[in-house]
Formats: structure tokens, sequence, C-alpha cells
């Protein structure tokens, strides 16, 4: 059962949109001022995250146009320990701060030469290997399942496409896999990946749109191209090297969020 403690209500009300941050994406906090600042620690519904680069720290600013908006610094992946639950919980605690859209942006590996390093994906569908829908049975089957049988919201993807486009941040179109990790794929798993139709890959998100049936947020992914898998390039890549190409990526995200 989840629960939330009183800190949560100095946040409550303040914004209508919550941005989630995956690898290499949270010094984004560095370039703005914020006007609230609480650490997953003091928040009991939230998994502190122990992989690098993910600080744990929700921030509230103000965008150019006086809009506020929830700032996740970080997440917890499923093969830090948690839950499907607990991994999801940022979405569901935006939902209660009183959040309408949730962003979801992480890093992912191009499976294909024409989604280059260095690029924005913004994915249409989802695969998960393992297929995972643990515990989100009657969501599926939910009113607040917006669109059925997928975990993107069609109209806020589509919202994302026209203000990166207006910011002059290309982005592609493409079905994102999600696997449990921690490690990297072998160039043969991404072949097979390729092959039933994923276009990239990553180790996050699958639990925050999972959890987005659930509460019934509209929810959709930006995803950072950081490398190509190895059925690309022919060599493997370490997260040290996917966090030290976010820095780009991340003036991008803020035209991108600041326009949303």
């Amino acid at each position: 059962m989840i629960s939330m403690n009183n800190r949560i209500s100095i946040l409550s009300g303040k914004a209508e949109l919550a941005v989630i941050l995956g690898s290499g994406m949270s010094p984004l906090e560095d370039q703005i001022s914020a006007r609230e600042l609480i650490s997953y620690s003091d928040i009991d519904i939230l998994s502190v995250p122990t992989a690098k680069g993910h600080p744990g720290r929700i921030l509230l600013f103000q965008t150019g146009g006086g809009d506020s908006v929830y700032l996740f610094a970080g997440r917890s992946h499923l093969y830090e320990g948690v839950s499907m639950e607990q991994a999801g919980a940022g979405v569901f605690l935006a939902s209660k701060l009183g959040c309408g859209r949730v962003l979801l942006v992480n890093a992912a590996g191009s499976l294909r030469y024409d989604i280059p390093e260095g690029s924005w994906l913004v994915p249409s569908d989802l695969l998960a290997f393992p297929f995972c829908r643990e515990g989100h049975e009657e969501a599926m089957e939910s009113p607040a399942s917006f669109t059925r049988g997928s975990f993107i919201s069609g109209s806020f993807r589509r919202r994302i496409i026209e203000v990166a486009r207006e910011a002059a941040v290309p982005v592609h179109d493409g079905t994102l896999m999600w696997n449990a990790g921690p490690c990297y794929e072998t160039s043969a798993e991404a072949r097979a990946a390729l092959k039933v139709g994923a276009d990239a890959v990553t180790m996050s998100i699958m639990p925050e749109l999972a959890a987005s049936l659930n509460v019934g947020i509209e929810t959709a992914v930006l995803s950072w191209i950081t490398n190509y898998t190895p059925n690309v390039c022919g060599k493997s890549v370490t997260h040290d090297e996917v966090l030290n190409k976010g820095k780009k990526a991340r003036q991008m995200l803020f035209k991108i969020i600041d326009k949303l």
C-alpha cells in the first residue's frame, strides 16, 4: 500500500507538468532556478536511486512563460532491487501532486543507423522484454487507459513533436524496447530486438508507463539516443559514456520543456 508523508503538501497543486529525468539528464537542475527542493529520501513512497547520475531530488521551477514544472532528478530501476510499484512511484506522486501530464526522459541505444547518436526519439509504442504486466491487468481494462493497447498518450506525444519542431530540435519516430537490465545488449540481442520491431532500447520507463495506466495520467516519452547498439557500431558502451553525452541533450531538452 502506497502512502505519503506531510512533506508533499508544500508542493501539491503547483504545477500541471512533471518531468522525470534519466541518465545524463539530471544536471539540467543546475540550469534552472528552483523554488522548492525535496530529496527523495524525505518522501516515503519514493526509493532513493543507487545508479550513478540519478541524484534523487524534486524541484519546482518556472519556465520562461511563467508556467511551473515539477522536475524529478533521477529514477529507480528494477535492476536496483525495487518493485514495479516502487520504480513507477514518481508517476503516482506526480498524479497526487495534481499533474495532468508526465514526460519521461531517458537515455536509449539506437538499433538503427538512421536514428543517430545525439538525436531524440519520441516513441510511439513500447516493447517489453520480458513481457511485463504484473499487477496491471485491471489498468489495461480501465476507462483510465486513454489509449487502449498502448502505454503512451498519442495526443501528448504529438504535442512534444510539435514543440520540438518549434524549438528546432530534430526528433525521430519509433518503437522503444525495455529490458530490466542492468547490462547493455549483446550484438545478438540487439539484432533480435531489431527483428521484432524495436528501433531503440532502454533499461528504464516501463514501470513508470505501467503506473500511468493505473492512475490515468497522460504520459509520453522522450529518449536521448546516447549510443548505437553493438549490432550497428560493433562495440559495447559503458554507463559513464552515456552520462558524458548528456550535456548537449540538456540544452535541447530545456527548450522543449520551456515550450511545453
